[in-house]
């Protein structure tokens, strides 16, 4: 009887492995498609026409059925908090704000839960600070300017113990850095030029940083031209245009040197067209 027993419950896991398994080869396919569906579809397209729409719905459907999934284990937690993710990143370029809204509150407070109970796991605690960071993009853009800073100070803190306990991991720290960028575009906005100032300056060095540590990563200097070419901007309605030209200059020599290495990349093509054009206005 115990034999019997012990045989049922090793086929009782290993069917529960293979049904997990199976479940995360499926979120792989949904990540890969859900990304690939905003890079071609959003990023290279002033708006969305019909059968771009249609597939967006499509790949919406499919996340909104993990967002709904039941059940309190961790698993299950982390699963439907991704869902709501992923249901917001698609909802916004629908142009539907509230429902973008809606979805990434769920999805903060999903995962602030996980991370709160299991504080020693990275992997809940940064998922909380992209949550966070896209909702203050989004509440950004809605005009709650107030509501946005407290969303990307709360990811920034975040990350700063992220960074603090795993200096190693590149990830950390350019996310790190991408918050304090987000948060001195929002106080730029909002006409706090001496914050702003403080945050831009952050994330220049943070960037700088990253960029001399790691010179065959492109994502690092594309990253530190755009902090130059915004921290210009704020230079220039400051009225230091002379530190002004500096920074823009400085984004410009990294723009070009990314076209120089990368000519099929478009992107960086135009952010060196707005350099040169920052450089004219000034």
């Amino acid at each position: 009887a115990l034999e019997e027993t012990r045989r049922a419950k090793a086929a009782e896991a290993a069917q529960r492995a293979k049904a997990e398994q199976a479940e995360s080869d499926t979120l792989a396919d949904y990540r890969a498609s859900t990304d690939d569906a905003i890079e071609q579809l959003i990023g290279s397209k002033p708006a969305l026409g019909p059968q771009e729409k249609a597939y967006l719905e499509k790949t919406l459907q499919r996340w909104k059925v993990l967002a709904d999934r039941q059940g309190t284990d961790e698993r299950s937690q982390a699963i439907r908090a991704e869902g709501y993710h992923r249901v917001a990143t698609l909802w916004q370029p629908l142009g539907q704000a509230d429902k973008a809204r809606t979805a990434y509150e769920t999805a903060r407070d999903l995962r602030k839960t996980l991370a709160d109970a299991h504080p020693t796991v990275s992997a809940y605690q940064q998922d909380l600070a992209t949550t966070l960071n896209n909702l203050g993009f989004l509440l950004a853009d809605l005009g709650e300017r107030d509501e946005a800073r407290t969303a990307y100070e709360a990811a920034r803190d975040l990350q700063q113990k992220l960074v603090h306990n795993c200096p190693a991991v590149l990830e950390y720290q350019r996310d790190l850095a991408g918050s304090h960028l987000n948060l001195g575009n929002l106080l730029r906005r909002s006409e706090k030029a001496d914050e702003a100032r403080t945050a831009y300056e952050t994330a220049r060095d943070l960037f700088k940083k990253l960029a001399d540590a790691n010179p065959a990563d492109p994502v690092c200097r594309y990253n530190l031209a755009n902090t130059c070419n915004s921290f210009g901007v704020l230079l220039r309605n400051l009225g230091k245009p002379d530190e002004a030209r500096t920074v823009h200059e400085t984004a410009r020599h990294l723009q070009e040197k990314l076209v120089q290495d990368f000519p099929a990349v478009p992107a960086y093509q135009c952010e060196l067209a707005t350099t040169h054009n920052n450089l004219g206005n000034l």
